[in-house]
């Protein structure tokens, strides 16, 4: 089996992640909002400059753009690395490493070309709320856990 169908699926994960923040940048202004679920979801437009869930978001710094992009790309060599070091017949493994290769590099390009990420999925309930996210954010969790699942089956394994 060849790596083919993991670069499909980061590149997939990319085009996804490019042109959903492109429509949302053409539907809503920025800091704008949109309900779709009464009380649960909302279409957002919103500028993160900080790194997952809005932290150092406050920090003015101009260096955090530089630093931030650097470690993105430290990330995004090591997932390579990672997956050239395990054989492609591993599929949860490199289909999981593919997503969060697909996800960093969409939130890279945003990051190199703007400053900041585009997010705009919100859910809420009530009061409680989950921060915005974006495509790139939801591959690379989906990602980390087909990761975790892994390690859990390896330790499970281990312990039998």
């Amino acid at each position: 089996m060849n790596r083919l169908p993991y670069l499909a699926c980061a590149g997939g994960v990319f085009v996804v992640d490019r042109l959903s923040k492109r429509a949302v940048g053409r539907a809503l202004d920025e800091g704008a909002a949109t309900t779709v679920i009464p009380g649960f979801f909302d279409l957002v437009h919103w500028q993160n400059r900080g790194v997952a869930f809005g932290l150092f978001s406050e920090s003015d710094s101009g260096a955090k753009v530089v630093f931030l992009s650097l470690v993105a790309m430290l990330a995004i060599g090591g997932v390579l690395v990672y997956s050239f070091r395990n054989p492609p017949e591993h599929r949860l493994l490199q289909v999981g490493l593919a997503l969060i290769l697909g996800g960093a590099l969409g939130n890279l390009v945003d990051r190199i070309a703007m400053g900041y990420v585009v997010d705009f999925l919100y859910f809420y309930l009530g009061p409680y709320s989950w921060p915005a996210f974006n495509a790139a954010d939801s591959a690379i969790t989906v990602g980390v856990g087909a990761l975790a699942l892994l390690v859990i089956q390896d330790e499970v394994r281990n312990r039998a």
